[in-house]
């Protein structure tokens, strides 16, 4: 069985769009690699570095990938949660827009009704849980602005956006996914 693992990014690369690619992308079982997200995004490295990756190049990334992006512009808290919370429901791992629009960071999974599993490849733990006010407030652009990527694949059984708390002990010991493709039922390409 192959390994895979979530990926961060160096501090100052600008990388985050291509990271939280990848990251998203791995939770639906499509493995990428940075070379890949460079190419479906059109933005080298030094580019990424200098003016980072905008949405239209990050939602034409997820088309290449072979995935359905669903782009939502809320504005209000109460529609941005109904809106990730009907993606997750679905299984698709969301791209979202945090910091100001200063950075991509995906959300990974549900805790309960109100916690939320995110993976941040700028983050030194790569991944947290926090409650949506935490999530509001990371996201909240100018006046009640929150925009985000749900990620559909083809094939949405393979997605582990549903048993993300299942790994998330695992990862916040490891830093790091060291679980091996095949694990909760799924198949192996």
């Amino acid at each position: 069985m192959e390994p895979f693992e979530f990926k961060s990014q160096k501090a100052g690369s600008g990388m985050c769009a291509h990271m939280s690619l990848i990251n998203s992308l791995l939770l639906l079982d499509i493995s990428i690699t940075v070379k890949d997200a460079i190419k479906y995004t059109g933005v080298p490295r030094w580019k990424a570095a200098l003016s980072g990756t905008d949405e239209q190049r990050l939602i034409k990334a997820i088309k290449r990938a072979g995935c359905k992006p669903h782009v939502k512009t809320c504005h209000s808290s109460k529609e941005a949660k109904k809106e990730i919370d009907s993606f997750l429901r679905q299984g698709m791992p969301i791209i979202m827009s945090v910091e100001d629009e200063q950075h991509w960071a995906v959300l990974a999974g549900k805790k309960g009704k109100n916690g939320y599993y995110w993976i941040d490849s700028a983050d030194k733990g790569l991944v947290g849980c926090w409650s949506w006010e935490s999530i509001e407030e990371w996201m909240c652009y100018d006046d009640n602005e929150y925009y985000f990527i749900g990620i559909e694949a083809k094939d949405m059984s393979q997605s582990f956006v549903k048993k993300f708390g299942l790994i998330y002990p695992r990862l916040k010991r490891n830093q790091r996914l060291s679980l091996f493709k095949g694990l909760f039922g799924h198949k192996n390409r």
